[in-house]
C-alpha cells in the first residue's frame, strides 16, 4: 500500500457519493453513480464527426460486438467441443456515424444489486446488507424516469406499479437466462 501506516486505500462511502455528484451511489451499486461513465473513442479512419459528444447508452458488453463489426470477424458459436455463450451487447458503430443505437433494454446485476433500463425508465434495487439477501431485498425495487430525473431522486414505483411489474418480470427472465440468478449464496426466489 502506498503511503504510511496512517494512509487509506479508499475514501469511504461518504466521499464516494460526493465524487459521483449529482448521481446517487457509487461503484458496487447499479444506481447512476455506480454505472454512469463516459466512453471516449478515437478512430480517425472510422469516425467523421470529430469532437462529437452524444448521450447514448452503452456498456462494456458492447465493446466486443463493436470490434467484430469493425474487423469483419465472426463470433464463434462453438470452440473445440464447447458451445460458446452468445454475445449480449450490440455494436456501437452506428453511434460513431452519429446514428441512434437502438436497444430494447439493458440490465445489470452486481453483488445482488440489480437494475434494468428500458428507454428512459430505470428499475433499480440494492441489497441492504451485503451477503444477507432477504425477501425484502428481492422486492425493494425503485423506479425512475432518467430523462426527467437523471439523479434518481424521485422514486416513481408506487405511482407506476404496472411499469414496475413489467420491468421486474423482464429483469427476472434475463437474470435467469444469463445465470445471474439463482443467487450464489443459496437464496433462490424464482
Amino acid at each position: 500500500m502506498a503511503g504510511g501506516a496512517d494512509s487509506w486505500m479508499a475514501y469511504g462511502p461518504e466521499w464516494a457519493n460526493v465524487s459521483n455528484t449529482p448521481y446517487r451511489m457509487y461503484k458496487q451499486y447499479v444506481h447512476q453513480g455506480g454505472i454512469a461513465s463516459p466512453l471516449i473513442v478515437h478512430w480517425p479512419a472510422g469516425i467523421d464527426s470529430k469532437g462529437l459528444m452524444t448521450r447514448q447508452l452503452s456498456h462494456l458488453i458492447d465493446i466486443v460486438p463493436t470490434c467484430l463489426e469493425i474487423t469483419g470477424a465472426k463470433y464463434p458459436a462453438v470452440f473445440g467441443n464447447n458451445t460458446i455463450q452468445p454475445l449480449e451487447g450490440i455494436s456501437l458503430v452506428p453511434a460513431f456515424q452519429n446514428k441512434t443505437i437502438k436497444r430494447e433494454f439493458m440490465f445489470w446485476e452486481h453483488a445482488a444489486n440489480r437494475a434494468i433500463r428500458m428507454g428512459d425508465w430505470k428499475l433499480v434495487a440494492k441489497v441492504k446488507r451485503q451477503k444477507k439477501f432477504t425477501p425484502e431485498d428481492e422486492n425493494s425495487w425503485e423506479l425512475y424516469n432518467l430523462d426527467k430525473d437523471p439523479s434518481e431522486t424521485n422514486n416513481l414505483a408506487q405511482k407506476f406499479p404496472e411499469k414496475v411489474k413489467e420491468m421486474t418480470a423482464r429483469w427476472e427472465a434475463e437474470a435467469l437466462r444469463t445465470k445471474a440468478k439463482p443467487w450464489p449464496w443459496g437464496v433462490n426466489s424464482n
